[in-house]
């Protein structure tokens, strides 16, 4: 049998969990609200449910929580951390991609008449709409939005990014379309932003997306060589 070999490596750290390893593919990394970072692994098999390990001294890792399986028929190879943007996998992604392409393409498909419904009911049932449907169909898809959204990045982050970029597009939009497109150029500054921010700060990354948005909002307030937007 060949040797087992390693270049440009070194342990600089070691925890044997208890005995238990049979490690699965299932692995995440959480920053605690009192910046602790917990590595959660999962176990391929029992008796082991799976292990959280505060990894924040690398040279000096600690088991601080280990659970068991309900009974030896039982395997729990894979894991997720709910509501943390720093744990998103390739699963996550695709769930992002997909129902956000669906729930896209419905809103472009009903965009019209939920404007009219929005802006005058009374005139868009005259026209022959149905502004209680068009409201209905809005809700739905927000809801779909949230149910995705907050499984991966937390309710803190969904909530901020629903309301603050579009609260900072709306003082510097002309029209509705304007401003959508603007809502979501201003949620991916944030975003990018805060992330950049936490990672050169040290902090953690949900509330300081949510300052960044804030920010941009702050900047929104200005008003840049007398702009002034008429909203009715």
């Amino acid at each position: 049998m060949a040797s087992l070999e390693a270049k440009n490596m070194r342990i600089i750290g070691h925890n044997r969990l208890g005995g238990y390893g049979g490690l699965g593919e299932g692995m995440s990394i959480q920053m605690t609200k009192d910046g602790r970072r917990i590595m959660w692994l999962a176990h391929e098999g029992p008796p082991k449910n799976f292990t959280g390990v505060d990894v924040s001294d690398p040279r000096d890792p600690k088991v601080v929580v280990q659970t068991d399986l309900a009974h030896n028929r039982m395997r729990s190879n894979s894991l997720d951390v709910v509501g943390d943007i720093l744990a998103v996998g390739t699963n996550d992604l695709i769930l992002i991609w997909g129902g956000g392409a669906v729930i896209l393409a419905a809103l472009l498909r009903i965009w019209r008449p939920l404007l009219a419904a929005t802006v005058a009911p009374d005139v868009a049932a005259a026209e022959g709409l149905n502004p209680a449907r068009q409201r209905l169909i809005f809700m739905l898809l927000l809801a779909g939005v949230i149910a995705i959204a907050m499984k991966i990045v937390g309710i803190l982050l969904i909530t901020a990014l629903l309301i603050i970029p579009a609260a900072a597009a709306r003082r510097m939009a002309r029209t509705p379309e304007m401003m959508a497109v603007m809502a979501a150029v201003i949620g991916a500054l944030a975003v990018a932003g805060g992330l950049g921010a936490a990672v050169a700060g040290d902090t953690p990354a949900g509330p300081t997306i949510v300052v960044a948005a804030l920010a941009l909002f702050l900047i929104g307030l200005i008003p840049w060589h007398g702009r002034t937007v008429n909203h009715g």
